[in-house]
């Protein structure tokens, strides 16, 4: 998962559910992954809140205390918000975040993995497998749409936008268009 909050700190469909987050982890039925959390506010505390570094903080740690400390990441999404977090408005904040979950515990060593380190260490682990399977499986032509066996063939499930807050599609159907080529 990846800018997600936790959902059931915000119920919001883009945050992740507790079911999922039990998934992820060490050990027996566990998978090994990180869940990246976000920024924007919609996604972090309810719209009749301002939202701070503390609610992202929040949900950081509601992510660590079940998938585990070495499961949770930062994916700001600044290159996708009109909105942004009080104490967290571009990267240059991120000391902030450090502070506050420094100051909630969380070590050196924990804060490097929420930094980079811990998706680091799952996109190791990515290629790896990749490099295996490279000399283990022929190349497919397979093109995903029209894979049968996928439960979903399209991004989303429901169309572009589906789980943009009604604010936030709003606000990006008035924006003007500055890279039509994406």
């Amino acid at each position: 998962w990846t800018h997600a909050g936790a959902r059931a700190l915000l119920d919001h469909p883009r945050n992740v559910p507790d079911d999922v987050l039990k998934l992820i982890g060490d050990g027996p039925g566990k998978k090994d992954g990180v869940v990246q959390s976000v920024f924007f506010p919609g996604f972090i505390a309810p719209s009749d809140v301002n939202a701070t570094v503390s609610h992202v903080a929040d949900h950081i740690e509601y992510i660590a205390n079940i998938a585990g400390r070495n499961r949770v990441g930062i994916a700001s999404d600044f290159d996708g918000m009109y909105l942004t977090i009080d104490g967290l408005e571009d990267a240059s904040k991120y000391p902030n975040l450090v502070a506050e979950l420094l100051r909630r515990g969380w070590s050196r060593e924990e804060m490097q993995g929420v930094l980079g380190g811990n998706l680091m260490r799952i996109m190791d682990k990515v290629d790896a497998v990749s490099e295996r399977l490279k000399r283990e499986i022929a190349p497919s032509s397979a093109i995903w749409e029209k894979r049968a066996d996928l439960p979903a063939r399209s991004w989303g499930g429901g169309g572009v936008n589906v789980y943009w807050p009604e604010d936030v599609k709003a606000a990006v159907e008035q924006m003007p268009t500055r890279h039509d080529e994406l």
